[in-house]
């Protein structure tokens, strides 16, 4: 650890190619891993959770759909994505009240940004005609995104089968009839940027 704190302080460093300097961030980020959020310079780490419903046949299926999006997924880009091994098939007592206790997480995400708005002086949907571009637009952006059911880093869950943050009532009957079907699987994704997200959006 100290030789690679050395390193990427050191004028060797500036000498390495894109790839390699980008290389030895990874492996100094990957062995602070076990952190839940730090930051190295001008480098930003935090491992983040989602959970998905999956339709599979069992957890490790599950799992490989979910990171088969994620690696293709064009928003959000992780640099490690991990199955953490808390499963619930729909037969599970505790599915659905774990299900909905994240959706509920995803509703209050949705409130929270839109009470933002509200405190900011725009009360009603007809106000936000006058809503300034920069920091205010893209919590609006953010609210949209996140109603038309594009994941983010702030889904805490995620409907993978209608590509949604809710469940349909449709999706709900089919898995309470065919239980054996449908995962509720958890995820740790590492997410790696040169700013803060909060600066990212607030430079806007």
């Amino acid at each position: 650890m100290v030789g690679l704190d050395i390193a990427l302080n050191s004028v060797f460093f500036y000498f390495l190619s894109a790839k390699q300097k980008e290389n030895l961030r990874l492996i100094y980020l990957l062995l602070l891993g076990y952190l839940k959020k730090t930051n190295y310079g001008n480098i930003y780490l935090m491992w983040l959770e989602h959970y998905f419903l999956v339709k599979a046949p069992n957890a490790d299926k599950a799992f490989s759909r979910v990171k088969g999006f994620l690696d293709r997924y064009q928003l959000v880009s992780y640099e490690k994505i991990e199955h953490t091994k808390e499963n619930y098939q729909a037969d599970n007592p505790t599915f659905w009240q774990v299900l909905e206790a994240k959706i509920n997480e995803n509703y209050a995400f949705v409130k929270d940004r839109l009470s933002f708005l509200e405190k900011e002086g725009f009360e009603k949907t007809s106000s936000l005609k006058d809503l300034p571009q920069g920091y205010l637009s893209k919590e609006l952006h953010l609210i949209v995104h996140f109603l038309d059911g594009f994941f983010g880093v702030d889904s805490t869950f995620y409907n993978l089968e209608e590509d949604s943050h809710w469940v349909s009532k449709g999706l709900k009957r089919e898995i309470t009839l065919n239980p054996q079907n449908f995962w509720l699987i958890k995820i740790k994704a590492l997410s790696l940027s040169e700013t803060p997200l909060f600066e990212k959006f607030k430079n806007f």
